[in-house]
């Protein structure tokens, strides 16, 4: 289990020693080119084979490990806009990926939002499509321990948010503290 305190990212990147990133490609047209983008940007250069895994249509996911560091580890999450897509997408992979990401020794993860304009008619808000990013991590951190002679171990952890709009990524931190203030009074973490 995490005690997770969330931020928003600054426009310059700093990463710290055990850290992660996740970082969504829309699987569309651009797929080539945003996967080229991403390389340019993080100064990594993929493998082949990881290459092929993320452009093949049976994969949505890779995690790549940095030989450099500073990013140690960065998880390629591919994702497609279709009928099937729904507000929940990213919410449920952050609550799945946090499960996994507890066996690491990990100190700070990094998260790079899409852009909302390519999603917005899926959302009701933008500070509501930040907080689905929140609140999949929060849910899929939950235990109820309460009762159990032996707690897990807690580690801390800080998640960074990269988006377009600070101002309204920085509002739903706050509502998102104030739901999971909340739910540990509730439960007395």
């Amino acid at each position: 289990m995490f005690r997770i305190s969330f931020k928003s990212g600054a426009e310059i990147v700093s990463f710290t020693s055990f850290s992660c990133v996740v970082y969504y490609l829309a699987e569309d047209k651009n797929l080539k080119e945003n996967l080229s983008a991403f390389e340019k940007k993080f100064r990594i250069k993929l493998s082949e084979l990881n290459r092929q895994n993320i452009l093949n249509k049976k994969n949505n996911q890779i995690t790549v490990t940095n030989q450099k560091g500073k990013p140690d580890t960065i998880i390629l999450h591919k994702y497609k806009v279709d009928d099937k897509f729904s507000v929940d997408h990213f919410r449920n992979h952050l609550a799945g990926l946090i499960k996994d990401l507890q066996k690491d020794e990990i100190k700070s993860l990094h998260i790079f939002t899409p852009k909302f304009d390519s999603l917005k008619i899926y959302f009701d808000d933008e500070e509501y499509y930040y907080r689905t990013f929140m609140e999949g991590i929060s849910l899929g951190n939950y235990r109820f321990d309460k009762y159990k002679k032996e707690k897990e171990k807690v580690q801390n952890l800080s998640v960074v948010i990269y988006s377009e709009n600070e101002r309204i990524l920085k509002s739903a931190i706050a509502k998102n503290k104030m739901v999971i203030d909340g739910i540990s009074f509730t439960n007395g973490w």
